[in-house]
């Protein structure tokens, strides 16, 4: 028989707990469901209204659940039943108790694949039978500098790539005295891009005929109408002496204007031991979770709606949703201490090629408030605006520890522009999260790490689709949790990092992260900043990162009686985190 699942069958938190027919409508004694508090809370359910016929898999989104989820529906002598795969670690479909009771492979196995779906693993697909440019340190002498320049010359570059006409981002960069601007426009964008006779000197629009007519190499692998022309853009500033790029979107405005981007949080070494008082002024916090994955954001203490009322459990797009309710990847100031104890790191001598231990800082994430870069799932599901309340304080990961950045407001230093480049066989909304992770790997082997700084932008975001957003950020929810573990243990044989930046980039063609045409890009990118005279960090065999072991997210069996997802410890599924060592 057919029957349509109501609001209380699948563990939606809106039925009285005494209806008899949760699983098809025959079990006498219906499993115990989920509380309104453990699902998200309200009325209505999330499933409520699906006409199901035989066969459907429905991906379904709800405020009142607070989480995304597959649901499996077939047809039995018992009925329609419903069988969900949580996507969120924590989160239990209601029912389980009453299907556990079915007997069968259901009774003993704790996951289920042939009823919750197969979750993506890092596994070799294909191989690459291409060149290797820089393989065994090749091609790292060829065309040094040999490039001339195309315009003026700036230690400090913004760079955007829009569709939009001149924002007041893009202003407000120009004003800046020592700044430049690099706007590399697509064939979207206004064909008059006008940002005012006062900037001129300041803001360089590349347009698509001027893009068309460059000597990088780089052009020749990149789309139209794609995230990806921001590549033109960094290329561009390296050549045009870049020393710091800040890597913007053109709707994130600078809360202070007149300071601009924070730059003096990248001081090269020789920066750091030439101004001390500079240093004192910089605060940094280095991260210290039991976990190979970091949330930044509840460390700065983000309220929702302009209230003082702490946003709890809020994370940034990209990271892995089977940990977002995960204590462990949350750094959190000791107790029993000042408002503000967040310690200095201790100087290394001068003779160290580190003097932030336990590592340099190569690059500075910025939070936005107002609009933050979060995914999908939080915006269908949770309160906007957000603002952040944490003000003087840097978080750095030390190697080990991986989180999202992105491609909205960051900071870059000139030993980490080569890990600038934006893949272009993924989506725009996957692109910088994936550059994001693969660098922090490779930045490891050469002393570099990645700080988390409060906000110095508001976000007034652009129009977006939100539901088209979940569309085209799959990737991020399906696989982040596999490839950050796969990055914790891999390992390079190269010995320079133009090598070892392409070996990795092949690696992830290999596993169908990425397409070919990210390894050609990538070679293109390599090649441009040796031909315009960019001199790569050498990798020292001391610094090498020497692995680790990913904790797993575990896998929630909410199938005894009396159980509720409350019931079940975030952390008694895991595993202890192995020692990482560098």
């Amino acid at each position: 028989m057919l029957r349509q699942l109501g609001t209380t069958d699948v563990g939606n938190g809106g039925g009285t707990g005494d209806e008899k027919t949760s699983v098809g409508g025959s079990l006498s004694n219906p499993g115990p469901r989920s509380s309104p508090k453990s699902m998200g809370g309200g009325s209505s359910g999330c499933l409520s209204g699906i006409n199901r016929v035989v066969l459907i898999l429905a991906v379904t989104i709800g405020s009142t659940c607070g989480v995304i989820f597959y649901s499996l529906y077939l047809i039995s002598p018992l009925g329609t039943v419903g069988v969900g795969s949580p996507m969120v670690r924590g989160q239990v479909m209601g029912g389980a108790g009453a299907i556990a009771r079915m007997g069968g492979a259901m009774e003993l196995n704790p996951l289920s694949e042939s009823s919750s779906g197969k979750l993506f693993k890092m596994k070799r697909k294909r191989e690459y039978k291409g060149s290797r440019v820089f393989s065994g340190g090749k091609a790292l002498g060829e065309g040094e500098g040999v490039l001339g320049l195309l315009g003026k010359k700036c230690s400090m570059w913004a760079v955007v790539t829009t569709i939009f006409p001149p924002t007041q981002t893009i202003r407000d960069l120009g004003n800046l005295t020592d700044w430049c601007v690099v706007v590399a426009g697509d064939k979207k964008t206004p064909k008059v891009y006008d940002v005012g006779e006062g900037l001129l000197g300041h803001v360089v629009y590349l347009s698509p005929s001027r893009q068309e007519q460059m000597p990088y190499l780089v052009k020749e692998h990149l789309e139209w109408n794609h995230f990806g022309r921001k590549n033109l853009g960094f290329v561009y500033a390296i050549h045009h002496g870049a020393q710091v790029i800040y890597d913007v979107d053109d709707d994130n405005v600078l809360i202070n204007p007149q300071q601009g981007p924070i730059s003096h949080y990248l001081l090269t070494e020789t920066q750091q031991h030439a101004q001390p008082q500079t240093q004192s002024e910089v605060q940094v916090s280095w991260a210290s979770n039991d976990h190979h994955l970091l949330n930044p954001y509840p460390f700065f203490h983000p309220t929702a709606n302009h209230t003082q009322t702490p946003t709890t459990n809020m994370w940034p797009r990209g990271f892995p949703l089977d940990f977002i309710k995960d204590s462990n990847t949350i750094h959190t100031r000791r107790p029993n201490s000042n408002p503000n104890p967040i310690p200095k790191p201790t100087p290394k001598p001068k003779s160290s090629p580190n003097p932030w231990a336990p590592g340099r800082i190569g690059m500075v994430q910025s939070l936005a408030n107002h609009d933050p870069d979060v995914d999908a799932v939080y915006r269908l599901t949770r309160a906007l605006p957000v603002e952040f309340s944490e003000k003087n304080t840097l978080l750095a990961l030390p190697p080990g520890k991986f989180a999202p950045t992105n491609a909205q407001a960051a900071l870059y230093g000139i030993d980490s522009f080569w890990g600038l480049m934006l893949p272009v066989s993924v989506h725009g909304r996957v692109t910088d999260i994936w550059r994001s992770y693969l660098t922090e790997r490779l930045m490891w082997d050469i002393g570099l790490v990645i700080a988390f700084a409060p906000p110095f932008v508001n976000q007034f975001r652009n129009p977006h689709s939100y539901l088209a957003d979940f569309e085209s950020e799959l990737p991020l929810y399906l696989q982040a949790s596999a490839l950050t573990a796969f990055l914790l243990e891999w390992k390079s044989s190269e010995s320079t990092l133009p090598g070892r930046v392409e070996d990795l980039m092949i690696t992830m063609f290999e596993y169908g992260i990425l397409g070919a045409r990210d390894v050609k890009l990538t070679q293109a990118f390599l090649r441009d900043l040796l031909r315009i005279g960019y001199v790569f960090p050498k990798v020292d065999s001391d610094k090498l990162f020497s692995g680790g072991k990913a904790l797993e997210a575990g896998v929630v069996d909410g199938r005894r009686d009396g159980d509720s997802v409350d019931s079940v410890s975030d952390s008694t599924v895991l595993r202890k985190a192995p020692s990482v060592s560098r």
